[in-house]
């Protein structure tokens, strides 16, 4: 049996398995994604195929390692309000970004969360975004892409149709963002995994 955690950068879940795993003496292996959202979800669509198609327990484990280390999670904020709450910009930088309309770009590493960019207005803020997909790969051709959002339609109709255009990914799923997720990304936000 196998049992994915979100990240245990971002939550104790991860924790909690191993110490479930270890008081009931079941035989089950906990992965730890180092992601959320479909950073997470697209690592338990590929074990699900992977099992599918027959590969033992252990191949498979060591596939989905390949496939967390290349995985990437870019999470576009509409608005800083939370990142503020969290921390991870000071209130001072909160109060200048509303102000001059800057957006930012996070991304996810190692199973934590960092700023990548910082963004002034709408239309840089997804350009740039789009950019830097093709920064990370060339061949999307065989990729999966993962966009969740907080309700934010128009947007992520926009991102979805333009990463067609510009990659011709084999798919992209797009889903509501989860509770955990959604509390870092606030209102509008929309996280894009891929690997």
């Amino acid at each position: 049996m196998l049992c994915f955690t979100i990240s245990s950068g971002l939550s104790g879940t991860y924790q909690a398995a191993c110490l479930g795993k270890e008081i009931s003496n079941t035989n089950v292996t906990v992965f730890d994604t180092l992601g959320g959202s479909l950073g997470h979800g697209l690592q338990i669509l590929k074990a699900v195929e992977l099992a599918s198609q027959g590969w033992r327990l252990e191949d498979i484990i060591q596939e989905l390692e390949k496939i967390r280390d290349k995985m990437n999670i870019l999470i576009l904020l509409d608005t800083i309000e939370n990142v503020v709450k969290g921390g991870r910009l000071s209130k001072f930088q909160g109060s200048v970004a509303k102000i001059l309309n800057i957006k930012v770009i996070l991304e996810g590493v190692n199973g934590k969360i960092e700023v990548l960019e910082k963004i002034r207005g709408n239309k840089r803020f997804f350009k740039r975004a789009l950019d830097i997909l093709g920064e990370r790969k060339t061949d999307f051709s065989e990729t999966v892409i993962g966009i969740t959002h907080t309700g934010n339609f128009e947007d992520v109709e926009f991102l979805k149709t333009e990463i067609q255009k510009r990659y011709d990914p084999q798919e992209i799923i797009v889903n509501y963002m989860g509770a955990t997720m959604g509390t870092y990304a606030g209102k509008g936000g929309i996280i894009v995994s891929f690997y």
